[in-house]
């Protein structure tokens, strides 16, 4: 019967549903009582219903991380850990939901998901906010009672942080002097590769930088004054970061007033205690010893005990060196930036004391527990015991000889009657040094010795040199043993005055009494100054609105600020009074050249201030902006072009449907002064917008908003990335990576597509782009990194939309097939897998047959149908479709002859275009060299405003022709007589002053006519001037020069790179630094004001034949030669008139002061209209002249100039080699004769003397090929 029992038992607990712990062994599983197992709040139960919770199991999340991102980042991968069995990626939807105006919900991208876990990538938000995290699965089909599919959503409990990191400054103060060694902590930058800081406007120059441990320091520069508060800054790959704000304190540099004792023993180890003032404010200081002959040299590093002590080592000496105690060493200290010479600098080496052992090796000790030794009677009663003078004065004397204190030190003393009686007044340190002349008064805190002194008979005075008043007294608030306080009335100018402290004593002092009396004349300087104002930014657009941040002024305690400029009121937008952190917005100048002087009115009162000015300039324009299309989820880049666009701190593009249910604004980023880039938006997918739809933008600019000619965005949807059909995609030698998909090139352009492979960016290169697919070519550094590994693959459209595509498999062809065979085998079985091997093969081999003759063919009908494909791609049909139908050429009507001339971005063709009735043009025909999409398309860009051009002296625009292999090709008039540069050059040709003068004239006329379109040439010189069959001058070359705005186009420090262990040379990139004006060489910055600049270079040209500018003077010389005031001389033919009242004022240093085309275009018809009636005075006077001067190529009459050997030997930035000219002269040589003998004027009269019979000359100086810079780019 108890068996029985038991074996009931056992068979109840074999079916409870209490036994299955997990919901899918719950759900389905036996039923008790034909009752079935439910799965409900965390516990497997019985229930009495069938239909409620016997099927599908909920989503568990245990963990999601991180839980927080930096706002700097771009996107941060999650984390998320909990239950996803058999669950499949496509079911999925992760939301981070972030309380923001513009965009709510941010899709995370489902990257990997397994049993346990899944990863996603988020797109980080840039601002600081606090999201939920949300995550939904959705079951593809209808569950049955048992299905154990895992469905439902979960709203995370804790928050999603996005937030501003807080750097951590180790030191966070310095000396003024600057070279403090600052640990910048708590940032994460790892994974950039350019860091900058800056501290205020002086850049950090880093000293240490650990990327796995993101370990950084940097050395601070000299600060302003040492009150000086500043600013951390930092810029990861020319970005600026955003930071809480943190601050580097300047403090009063360190002062040294003693140190002693100034004796030490040979084996060194002596502390050595130094007095002085701000010691503090250096963590690392040093003392440094040095021997007389210099044999022997130390440095230890102290221990800072308070802001007026530190303590020092004395140094060990190395017995082996030629030292015989005792001798003396110098000392001096090391405080960051500074060294400190003392006033007592030697320090007495003598030899070691000895110290005997017992006589007996064990001691006895005595009750009176006093252990004698020999030397120490003498210790004991020595003065040098005594380290304070208190302890000395008074102190037992040594064979009736008292202690006495004398220049810091306790020492014996023969006469009893000298410093035997009171102490000196010691003072460490006063502060603050300095006060803003505008303040009432200042509290200053004076540490020294006051112990025992009483208020009353203690005198502050400071004194300075007026002619009013000398001595202010600083009234005693409060003393004690170490300090005091008192109140100074500071005089309202700036001055410096000495600080003196002087202590009398109110008794005669007997032999032993140790009050403290005397004076002291504090070393440094008390300082009232005028503050100096630093405005953030101080320039703005002339229209106002410009938010201005104030610093450096102290005004913390005071209740009504009021800030002018000029006459006009900044209002005042924030004031933070714990921080003086104030800003006001300016208001409208009077016109775009004005400089408003900084005035500051505080409770009514006019402040004192260093002058300071914010200066207006020309408000922006916008020109166009391109693409005019984006997709749902925005993030692509929009560039924008026009004009004085930097002027804005910032700028914001404004994006508004057209029933105004979406408006979105985004900052953009200022690139130059001509160019910025937004992003477009994000639309919500919830707002009732069906793409494609159109939505309106405009311009915030400060105070304008501007609505550009042509205001409408297109927004179409989302392109679509398919996965590999593959879970891993194997790539075999030729390293060509193929993407499907739907809506590619119809939705956004090549250039917006960022490949990631296993977290490298641009890993591969796409190259062919259709509306369904993509091909790219992997990169050497994804190739040398990942062969043979399988690695996680993205595709980034833009900055917002990111596809995960699967993996893929590096191997080489061989690799490939014995890489597959295992994989089939686990699959299929061994018959099954030999088949599919022998197929692939001949499968392969008829593909690869195919593929040869169908290329073949191809080719040989490529050449019959070429004129067939004469539209662009669908990406660039905006800007094609504004060329106009009278604009876009045919392909077919255009013939391609021979190549008559090339330039640094593109060759030109002489052509001839078909028209009507048999008739055909001469065109010359320009192909750009660059023909990746984003220079195409600013390729078309510039020749679609060419065809809004019209003028005598501009080079027209015939139209535009698409070629599938060239692209786009640009048709210009052809010009028979070719560039001006060329035609002046030639000896058989033999100008006039008067013709040089009238092109000159004419290149001001189409100048003119440029600037008042608002357009900036950058490269105007002969070269880029044409001339037609009258022989008139037609400005070309404008605008399809666009490297001139590149930032790499400027510097590229080598000449070759390697290549499989090869040298190869690399494309020569020239730049016309010698037509440039200065502010374009420093800052890349082109306006009209430095095309005005190169016309006066372009000027000199003509005059002397279409020479180089600045013959015999290095390019890397070259801008340093121009800021120091030097400029071209006067050739040898010019008429000083046009020099002195043309040329020569195109080349002043500040732009504003420049002429306009305008003014330049009256001016110089003016002077060949006064050089005409001088010459007839002339011909009048002698019927003997000539009635026209020709300008020879050289001076007939000539001597050769001296030129230093040292100038011709020394070898320029570039690099160059030397060789021995023939007996013939070269051009080169001729560019350094003298003119004519008589002649006022020379035109090298910078040139350096050197041996007349010298033949050997440096070929970066004198060379023609090197004229200009050649500077090659790693391609």
């Amino acid at each position: 019967m108890n068996l029985l029992y038991l074996l009931l038992l056992h068979r109840y607990a074999y079916n409870s549903c209490s036994l299955y712990d997990t919901c899918q062994s719950c759900i389905g599983s036996r039923r008790y009582d034909n009752k079935p197992c439910i799965w409900s709040n965390g516990r497997c139960s019985l229930s009495s219903n069938s239909n409620i919770n016997d099927r599908g199991c909920p989503l568990i999340i245990n963990e999601i991380q991180p839980m927080n991102a930096d706002i700097n980042i771009e996107s941060v991968t999650l984390t998320i850990t909990g239950s996803f069995e058999g669950v499949q990626a496509h079911l999925v939807t992760i939301l981070v939901t972030f309380p923001l105006s513009n965009q709510h919900d941010f899709v995370c991208t489902i990257e990997h998901i397994q049993n346990g876990s899944l990863t996603c990538n988020l797109i980080i938000p840039k601002q600081p906010v606090q999201g939920v995290i949300s995550i939904n699965i959705k079951s593809d089909r209808e569950l049955s009672m048992g299905d154990t599919d895992i469905f439902g959503s979960v709203n995370f409990p804790e928050k999603f942080n996005i937030y501003i990191p807080k750097a951590i400054l180790k030191p966070d103060y310095g000396p003024a002097i600057g070279g403090t060694k600052i640990q910048i902590e708590n940032l994460d930058f790892n994974l950039y590769s350019t860091v900058k800081i800056h501290l205020g406007k002086q850049e950090c120059q880093i000293s240490k930088y650990e990327y796995s441990t993101n370990e950084i320091e940097c050395i601070n520069q000299a600060c302003m004054i040492d009150k000086e508060r500043l600013e951390l800054n930092i810029q990861v790959n020319n970005h600026q970061w955003q930071l809480e704000k943190t601050y580097f304190q300047c403090r009063a540099n360190p002062i040294i007033f003693d140190w002693y004792p100034k004796k030490s023993i040979i084996s060194g180890g002596m502390k050595l205690i130094i007095s002085g003032q701000n010691l503090d404010v250096v963590q690392k200081p040093m003392m440094k010893f040095i021997s007389n002959s210099s044999i022997f040299e130390f440095i230890t590093v102290c221990e800072i005990i308070s802001t007026s002590q530190m303590i020092c080592l004395s140094p060990i000496i190395d017995k082996n060196l030629d030292l015989i105690p005792p001798f003396d060493i110098h000392v001096s200290f090391i405080m960051d930036n500074m060294k400190i010479i003392p006033e007592h600098d030697i320090l007495m080496i003598v030899v070691d004391p000895i110290y005997y052992p017992f006589e007996d090796s064990i001691q006895q000790i005595n009750s009176s527990n006093i252990v004698q030794f020999e030397l120490h009677r003498y210790a004991y009663n020595s003065c040098s015991l005594y380290d304070t003078c208190q302890s000395c004065i008074g102190s037992r004397r040594y064979d009736n000889k008292p202690c006495i204190w004398s220049n810091g030190r306790c020492s014996l003393s023969s006469n009893s009657n000298i410093n035997d009686r009171g102490c000196p007044l010691i003072i460490n340190e006063i502060q603050p040094m300095n006060a803003d002349v505008n303040i009432e008064s200042v509290t200053l805190t004076i540490t020294g010795s006051f112990e025992g002194v009483q208020a009353h008979l203690v005198t502050i005075l400071v004194t300075f040199p007026l002619s009013n008043q000398h001595d202010f007294v600083c009234t005693i608030e409060h003393i004690q043993n170490d300090s005091l306080t008192c109140n100074l009335i500071i005089p309202k100018q700036p001055v410096q005055g000495i600080i003196s402290i002087n202590i009398k004593s109110d008794r005669e002092l007997s032999m032993g009494d140790t009050d403290i009396f005397g004076s002291v004349n504090f070393p440094e300087k008390f300082n009232i100054y005028i503050p100096k104002a630093i405005l953030k930014p101080d320039y703005g657009p002339a229209i106002g609105g410009t938010k201005i941040q104030i610093e450096n002024l102290d005004f913390n305690l005071y209740s009504t600020v009021k800030i002018y400029l000029d006459k006009q009121e900044c209002q005042i937008s924030k004031y933070d009074y714990s921080t003086n952190e104030i800003e006001c917005i300016n208001q409208a100048c009077m016109n775009d050249k004005e400089r408003l002087e900084l005035n500051i009115q505080v409770n009514n009162h006019q402040w004192q201030l260093e002058k300071t000015y914010f200066q207006c300039r020309a408000n922006p324009i916008i020109f166009d902006w391109y693409p005019k299309k984006s997709i749902i989820s925005g993030g692509m880049k929009l560039i924008v072009s026009g004009q004085n666009l930097d002027v804005v701190q910032k700028p914001m593009m404004k994006f508004i449907s057209n029933s105004s249910i979406f408006e979105f604004i985004t900052v953009c980023e200022i690139i130059s002064t001509s160019q910025m880039i937004c992003l477009s938006p994000i639309i919500d997918k919830n707002l009732d917008l069906i793409p494609p739809f159109d939505i309106h933008v405009s311009f915030i600019m400060d105070n304008m908003k501007i609505i550009p000619k042509h205001d409408i965005l297109m927004i179409v949807v989302d392109p679509i990335y398919y996965p590999f059909e593959d879970s891993i995609q194997q790539i075999n030698s030729s390293n060509i990576v193929q993407f499907e998909g739907l809506n590619l090139a119809e939705t956004h352009s090549i250039d917006e597509i960022n490949i990631e492979i296993d977290n490298i960016t641009n890993a591969c290169i796409p190259f062919n782009f259709t509306d369904t697919q993509l091909l790219c070519l992997l990169s050497k550094n994804a190739m040398n990194n990942f062969e043979n590994s399988d690695l996680h693959v993205r595709i980034h459209v833009g900055a917002n939309l990111t596809f995960s595509i699967g993996k893929i498999l590096f191997q080489n062809q061989s690799q490939s097939l014995p890489l597959l065979t295992p994989y089939l085998s686990r699959q299929f079985g061994p018959m099954t897998t030999l088949i599919f091997i022998v197929l692939s093969s001949s499968t392969i081999l008829t593909l690869l047959f195919t593929l040869v003759i169908l290329t073949r063919r191809r080719f040989y009908h490529g050449s019959q149908e070429f004129h067939k494909e004469t539209k662009p791609p669908q990406y660039y049909q905006s800007i094609w479709s504004e060329l106009g139908k009278s604009r876009q050429i045919i392909r077919k009507n255009l013939i391609i002859h021979e190549k008559v001339g090339q330039g640094c971005f593109g060759d030109v063709y002489r052509g001839e275009l078909k028209q009507n009735k048999n008739k055909s043009l001469e065109v010359a025909i320009k192909v750009s060299r660059d023909q990746n999409v984003s220079s195409m398309h600013e390729f078309l860009y510039e020749a679609n405003r060419m065809k809004d051009f019209s003028h005598r002296n501009i080079l027209s625009l015939i139209g535009v022709t698409w070629d599938p292999s060239r692209k786009a090709m640009v048709l210009l008039p052809y010009m028979k007589n070719g560039d001006l540069k060329s035609y002046i050059s030639n000896e058989k040709h033999q100008p006039t002053v008067r013709q040089l003068i009238t092109w000159a004239i004419q290149v001001a006329d189409g100048m003119e006519y440029l600037s008042s379109s608002k357009f900036v040439h950058r490269d105007l010189a002969t070269r880029n001037c044409m001339l037609d069959e009258q022989l008139i001058c037609l400005i070309s070359d404008f605008g399809l020069s666009r490297d001139v705005i590149d930032r790499d186009y400027y510097v590229v420090p080598t000449t070759t790179k390697e290549n499989d262990g090869k040298s190869i040379p690399m494309m020569p990139r020239r730049l016309p630094l010698r037509w440039l004006s200065p502010e374009s060489i420093e800052s890349s910055k082109y306006t009209i004001q430095s095309d005005v600049w190169s016309f006066g270079v372009l000027l000199w040209e003509l005059m002397s034949r279409g020479k180089t500018p600045y013959p015999g003077i290095d390019n890397a010389d070259l801008f340093t030669y121009i800021k120091n005031g030097y400029r071209l001389q006067k050739p040898t033919y010019c008429p000083p008139l046009l020099y002195k009242s043309a040329m020569a004022l195109c080349w002043h240093i500040d732009p504003t002061q420049r002429p306009t085309f305008t003014q330049l275009a009256h001016d110089i018809r003016h002077i060949l209209h006064q050089l005409e009636l001088e010459q007839q005075r002339k011909q009048s006077s002698s019927a003997d002249d000539d009635d026209t001067t020709i300008v020879q190529r050289y001076p007939i009459e000539r001597k050769l100039k001296q030129l230093s050997t040292t100038s011709l030997s020394s070898t320029s930035s570039i690099g160059g080699q030397y060789i021995t000219t023939p007996h013939r002269q070269s051009e080169n040589i001729q560019l350094l004769f003298d003119r004519k003998e008589g002649d006022d004027d020379d035109e090298d009269a910078y040139a350096v003397p050197v041996n007349a019979s010298a033949e050997v000359f440096s070929t970066t100086r004198l060379l023609t090929e090197y004229t200009e810079t050649s500077i090659v780019e790693d391609v």
